[in-house]
């Protein structure tokens, strides 16, 4: 019984624990991380019961002694278990990861995007000949000689601009929970209306 019980304690560690550890992409929503470590205790288990002689009860009397495996039970509850926190860690990392590197890139991001808007926006009202409006110098300097009235239009276009890139954030920062992402919203939506702002008033 003992070499069924390395068998079955072997096939858990070497490739039972290797394919589940191959499914997990980082990073994750925490919840959904504990949620595949759960599930996959539970297919161990099922696994132990199944390919063993009297099931996992029987198991526990024979598995004591198969150095370097783990008993089932010590697997379950420490091997796993550490397992869960490095993926944790791991995790944690991994999420502060991809915020700095959108951090780093959101301004850029940002002003690319809100000048193609006023492009887009100046032509558009040019092409409709409602308005007399003086040619631009460089989009960088539309404040200064925008009259008022198309500079709503631009204020409009910012704003939307805005809302269309903070709603991106979702599917970027798919792998936190909504309180987390609300802050992160937060953050980004500020730092693009300060930009925003900062080409509004450009001189």
């Amino acid at each position: 019984m003992r070499d069924k019980a390395l068998s079955v304690m072997g096939h858990i560690v070497d490739t039972m624990q290797p394919i589940f550890e191959s499914s997990i992409t980082l990073p994750i929503q925490e919840s959904v991380l504990d949620l595949l470590f759960d599930d996959f205790s539970v297919n161990v288990q099922a696994y132990a019961e199944v390919s063993f002689p009297g099931g996992v009860e029987n198991l526990d009397d024979h598995d004591q002694d198969l150095y370097p495996l783990p008993s089932l039970s010590d697997y379950l509850a420490v091997t796993l278990q550490e397992l869960r926190e490095d993926y944790r860690n791991d995790n944690e990392d991994a999420m502060e990861s991809v915020l700095v590197e959108a951090r780093s890139t959101w301004e850029t991001t940002v002003t690319t995007a809100i000048e193609a808007a006023i492009q887009e926006t100046v032509e558009a009202v040019t092409r409709s000949g409602n308005r007399n409006l003086p040619p631009l110098p460089s989009r960088s300097e539309y404040s200064a000689v925008v009259p008022p009235e198309l500079r709503e239009d631009i204020e409009a276009a910012i704003q939307q601009t805005v809302v269309d890139l903070v709603a991106g954030l979702e599917i970027h920062f798919h792998h936190l929970d909504k309180p987390a992402l609300g802050l992160v919203e937060l953050e980004f939506a500020t730092k693009a209306l300060n930009v925003g702002d900062s080409l509004m008033n450009s001189e």
